[in-house]
């Protein structure tokens, strides 16, 4: 009988020893994997990080990394597997708010395919995030308390949302998520020059001069830009669209959509 708990004792022992080792194991190639990552080094990167799922295949964070390494490399199916395996395992993630890095990313991934409606899809589930709703009051544009760091995402979410209604042509679904970036404070100055756009281009002249005031005084560029196109007499047509994409492409780094 002491033989047998004795034996027992030691198999625990045994067991706990090689879970430990196996962890440690995992967060070392894992952190190997971390480090070729920012060094760029993708192939030993992608080495390290299957090694660490070898060990434990229930850590969406080595996921998440691995479709952030496809998706850099252009390979957009293999990020969008590796995407979804870290959503399936959302509940693991260490730190909670990381999964919203997830649905932003799979969200551009799906916006460089032109898959327009799943793009939209993506950001809107990103924004449904419940924890996003303690920190602002949507209906009154209020923030309730200071938004942590991380949930810049959200106000980038917004303005993609709402760029892609405008250069589609939709002017009053975009109002709303220009204010909400604006509110959010996330490309203030050209949220609400876009957000006047809209509302010359609904006929909201109140609002549309208003909008207008506030965007030039925070970035004299937009006024500069409008007043060399005069584009006041021009509507709101294709090769104006371009002209605007062009702009805050050359200036603030964005992408194009009315190509």
């Amino acid at each position: 009988m002491k033989k047998s708990k004795l034996f027992i004792s030691f198999f625990i022992l045994f067991i706990a020893f090689t879970i430990f080792i196996s962890a440690t194991e995992y967060w070392e190639y894992k952190l190997l994997g971390d480090r070729y990552f920012y060094l760029k080094d993708y192939a030993k990167s992608i080495e390290y990080y299957e090694k660490a799922l070898q060990l434990n295949p229930n850590y969406p964070e080595v996921y998440f990394k691995l479709g952030q390494i496809y998706k850099i490399k252009g390979l957009f199916d293999i990020a969008l597997f590796y995407y979804n395996k870290s959503i399936e395992l959302k509940n693991y993630f260490q730190i909670k708010e990381s999964v919203t890095l997830v649905y932003y990313d799979i969200s551009e991934i799906y916006f460089y395919q032109k898959k327009y409606s799943k793009f939209l899809t993506t950001l809107e589930t990103l924004l449904s995030s419940d924890r996003y709703y303690q920190y602002i009051n949507i209906q009154y544009f209020r923030i309730i308390t200071s938004i942590p760091r991380e949930y810049s995402i959200y106000s980038k979410a917004y303005f993609r949302i709402g760029y892609y209604y405008f250069f589609s042509g939709m002017y009053e679904k975009s109002i709303n998520y220009f204010l909400y970036s604006y509110h959010l404070k996330y490309r203030e100055s050209i949220s609400y020059w876009l957000l006047s756009k809209c509302f010359f281009s609904i006929g909201d002249q109140s609002e549309y001069k208003k909008t207008e005031s506030i965007a030039y005084q925070t970035s004299k560029e937009l006024q500069k830009f409008d007043e060399k196109i005069k584009w006041k007499k021009i509507p709101l047509q294709k090769e104006y669209l371009i002209a605007i994409e062009k702009f805050i492409n050359e200036f603030h780094g964005y992408y194009y959509l009315a190509d």
